[in-house]
């Protein structure tokens, strides 16, 4: 995998305590009302920390973060 992601130009970016503070929020203030689980969590928070938008084909989790940009995508 990692060869693969270093082909692609991808970068892994390591969770670390503030991805991991954030994401808890997340969970804590959505959890109930979105469904928001802790993996959709983190993918929010891993964005909004390292101020990427989160390309995805579902937004139901995720819309309603405020700071979160988000491209949607469609398959064809």
């Amino acid at each position: 995998m990692k060869k693969a992601f270093k082909q692609m130009n991808i970068r892994i970016i390591p969770i670390n305590e503030r991805i991991s503070l954030r994401a808890a929020e997340f969970v804590e203030m959505y959890g109930l009302s979105n469904s928001m689980e802790m993996a959709d969590a983190l993918i929010a928070a891993t964005c909004i920390e390292e101020n990427e938008a989160l390309i995805t084909g579902n937004d139901k989790h995720y819309k309603v973060i405020d700071k979160l940009q988000i491209n949607i995508f469609r398959a064809s």
